[in-house]
């Protein structure tokens, strides 16, 4: 089955009324406009990998379901649906111990090749911001963790400060939390209180992905 631009902009049209969305509130969840949302229902664009990711996740539906057995298809086949996992802010630290705000969480779709099993002992962390850039992680990137609550010397680790995530190599010593953030032990660390600064260990980072549709 090959899906000509119309039909695919059928399809977005057939889905969005299925979800009760106007073009209008499509559109912002894509941070599109209206006008957009028309062009790609009536098959005068066609959405770019980004967008259709968006989609996807939009409708809950894969994305063959979307671009049919296409060229269009062979864009998207490095990602597997099946394969997601959920996205939590490095300015909402809470929400990784709380489980607050599961019903609005955004979700990754982990690349084939990301050999990370999708389970409670793994969590996906965006970069909110370049204070990760040091370590190479980029504003919007996401950075695999594993759950761990010890700090694990020869790794990247990952702390809540509060309501903030911290990153890099990171050592415990009479109460107090040394972050590297460039990861380089020889530079002046970061010092915060494990009590009075409410430190709690995240775990480690086992992959970092870069946001692709940031880029573009």
């Amino acid at each position: 089955m090959s899906f000509s631009a119309q039909e695919l902009g059928k399809q977005i049209a057939a889905l969005r009324i299925q979800k009760g969305m106007t073009q209008e509130e499509l559109g912002e969840r894509l941070g599109k406009s209206k006008s957009a949302i028309s062009n790609y229902e009536n098959g005068f664009n066609i959405p770019t990998f980004p967008v259709m990711l968006e989609l996807a996740r939009i409708f809950n539906v894969n994305l063959s379901f979307l671009a049919g057995e296409s060229d269009l298809q062979t864009r998207f086949n490095q990602f597997s649906m099946s394969r997601r996992m959920g996205v939590y802010g490095t300015d909402r630290a809470q929400e990784i111990f709380s489980g607050e705000g599961d019903e609005t969480r955004n979700y990754i779709d982990l690349p084939h090749d990301c050999n990370i099993l999708k389970d409670e002992n793994y969590i996906a962390l965006k970069a909110d911001d370049n204070l990760f850039s040091s370590i190479g992680v980029k504003r919007q990137d996401y950075m695999i963790v594993k759950r761990e609550d010890q700090l694990s010397p020869r790794f990247l680790n990952v702390i809540a400060v509060k309501n903030h995530i911290m990153a890099g190599k990171i050592t415990l010593s009479n109460g107090f939390f040394s972050v590297f953030p460039t990861g380089d032990m020889d530079t002046p660390p970061m010092r915060f209180h494990a009590q009075k600064d409410e430190v709690r260990i995240v775990g480690r980072v086992v992959k970092t992905i870069r946001n692709e549709s940031y880029a573009i």
